[in-house]
């Protein structure tokens, strides 16, 4: 690349930035994070030629290398090749209706859709719904897709504003000031915040939604698969109708597949074949895929309720544990497979994710830029069905020589980044810019 073409200088300008420098220096000096995996055996995998217990994967329900999903996405492959090779406005596998089907079926609706990832359907979704007369009002701490959606429905002529999580007077505001001026009001959320530890309030949201003649959008993600009824979902968990909302769930985390569907009304679904550009134009899953899909939709709905009592006395088992250790645990007392605590300070993070790589433990530690800076450092732990009962202690007895050791590492990475920092004491700040 020349040296000072247009591209070159764009390319100087944002990877030249401060915060930018100090969290890539990070990322080079740790193994345990944007790491590169060697192999994967059940709930072990190999990076860097070290064998790690996985408490970072996100297969809340352990199907990942169930016999019976291998075996489905096998015979997949070999009735219908790698790929189809056709976009869904030419053919499509009839793998798509049957899987579907079943989720229809499952989730007791009258119809569903499957996009090719939760994040493709939420781009495929909002900026379909949201144009010229409409506003999208996005809750903060909704998934970056939901945000980046509602950003190019912005584009296409759509209003757009955001509110603090949980912030019903702030949201009520934003409804009473600006819904007349709009056709349309959506209302963006997650269905389970994952880096926040919470449910959705639904009953509250659409209870506000109803008030202002507004519809909610929710990305259930983490939700679909462990909580509601043997995993249906945020919108089951509180007994509530699809009648308002736009649903979206993720079959890349309990189903141990790819892809995502979305719920709404039958009556609408050839609007959104015909029309959904990350629908159309996206290309189609491997078959492979789609076979374990349904394979994992049929093991949910057959032996949910099972894998769900072992996942919940794991979580409520690890949660006790931790509390009594003294770690501050965030978000609510409810039963979900991510387990968030904090480990200090905002300098935190890498000196904590090495030292778990380093005592044979992959997990996920954040802090700033990922996090705002009041967070300081967060460990996310990731329980599945799947972990065995001496891999769950090995967990524990790791954080319980982590409470002793912690104090030195704080003190440690404080230096560390100081001296990165040139001798900073504090962090830059991070804007747009950065």
């Amino acid at each position: 690349m020349a040296e000072h073409s247009p591209l070159a200088r764009l390319l100087q300008e944002r990877c030249g930035k401060r915060v930018f420098q100090i969290f890539s220096e990070h990322v080079r000096t740790q193994k345990n994070f944007y790491a590169t995996l060697d192999s994967i055996d059940r709930k072990e995998v190999v990076i860097d030629g070290r064998r790690l217990i996985n408490f970072n994967a996100i297969d809340y329900l352990g199907l990942d290398t169930d016999p019976r999903m291998i075996r489905a996405a096998q015979e997949a492959a070999a009735r219908w090749g790698t790929h189809a090779g056709l976009s869904r406005a030419a053919a499509e596998m009839s793998l798509y209706r049957v899987l579907e089907e079943r989720i229809t079926r499952f989730m007791g609706v009258d119809n569903a859709l499957v996009y090719n990832s939760v994040t493709l359907a939420n781009h495929g979704v909002v900026p379909l719904l949201m144009r010229q007369k409409t506003l999208v009002i996005v809750d903060w701490e909704a998934h970056s897709s939901v945000h980046r959606a509602a950003i190019e429905a912005k584009g296409g002529g759509a209003g757009l504003l955001s509110f603090n999580h949980d912030d019903f007077e702030q949201l009520e505001t934003l409804l009473k000031e600006n819904r007349d001026n709009y056709k349309h009001v959506m209302i963006a959320l997650d269905g389970i915040y994952s880096m926040l530890g919470t449910y959705l309030d639904l009953p509250r949201y659409l209870a506000l939604a109803a008030k202002y003649d507004a519809f909610l959008f929710v990305d259930d993600a983490h939700g679909f698969g462990v909580v509601g009824r043997g995993g249906r979902g945020i919108v089951d968990h509180y007994g509530q109708s699809y009648d308002n909302l736009v649903y979206v769930a993720s079959m890349e985390k309990s189903i141990s597949s790819l892809g995502g569907f979305v719920i709404v009304p039958a009556h609408s679904r050839d609007f959104f074949r015909y029309n959904s550009h990350t629908y159309i134009f996206s290309g189609q899953l491997p078959a492979a895929c789609l076979g374990s899909a349904i394979q994992g939709i049929d093991i949910l709905e057959n032996e949910g309720p099972a894998l769900l009592a072992r996942l919940f006395r794991t979580i409520q088992h690890v949660k006790a544990e931790l509390q009594q250790m003294g770690f501050e645990l965030i978000g609510e007392n409810q039963p979900h497979p991510l387990i968030l605590l904090k480990v200090g300070d905002v300098y935190t993070a890498s000196a904590v994710s090495q030292f778990f790589f380093e005592e044979g433990i992959h997990i996920l530690t954040v802090g700033f830029p990922v996090i705002p800076v009041a967070r300081g450092a967060l460990v996310r732990i990731s329980l599945s069905a799947g972990h065995s009962d001496s891999q769950v202690e090995q967990l524990l007895a790791t954080f319980r020589k982590l409470k002793s050791v912690l104090p030195s590492l704080q003190q440690h990475a404080a230096h560390a980044v100081i001296a990165l920092n040139g001798g900073a004491a504090s962090v830059p700040a991070c804007t747009d810019e950065t």
